[in-house]
């Protein structure tokens, strides 16, 4: 097959096979974007939620200490942790994900310009 087939419709194959590979490749990773982007801002509500608590439970107490505060405080705090920390294993996933993709198409675009060069050299001849 490759004595007969010229360059242009090789090259034209294997464009074909990157537009594939690519797809495949980013399919998900947009996943670990949005989570990344998303999670702080859970994290956010969870603790405007947390503070809202520990005001009400403040206020429902009449008078009061940091014993009446202390559990929406914690709540706020574990939500900033919970989002944050999420935050940055989406992160480290999507930058994973996007390098080793890039990474794996470079390689494919370099394949398609050594064949072709291989045979623009040889002449669309078998390369013995």
């Amino acid at each position: 097959m490759l004595e007969t087939a010229n360059t242009e419709k090789l090259v034209e194959a294997f464009q074909l096979y990157r537009q594939r590979l690519s797809l495949g490749l980013n399919r998900r990773v947009g996943l670990f974007g949005t989570a990344s982007f998303i999670s702080p801002l859970i994290g956010l509500m969870g603790t405007v939620l947390g503070i809202m608590r520990a005001f009400h439970d403040l206020s429902a107490a009449g008078a009061g200490g940091p014993a009446v505060v202390a559990a929406g405080i914690s709540e706020a705090l574990v939500a900033t942790a919970f989002g944050i920390g999420l935050a940055v294993i989406a992160a480290l996933f999507y930058n994973y994900f996007t390098l080793t993709a890039r990474h794996r198409l470079n390689t494919a675009d370099l394949w398609v310009l050594e064949i072709a060069q291989l045979l623009e050299d040889h002449g669309g001849k078998p390369v013995s």
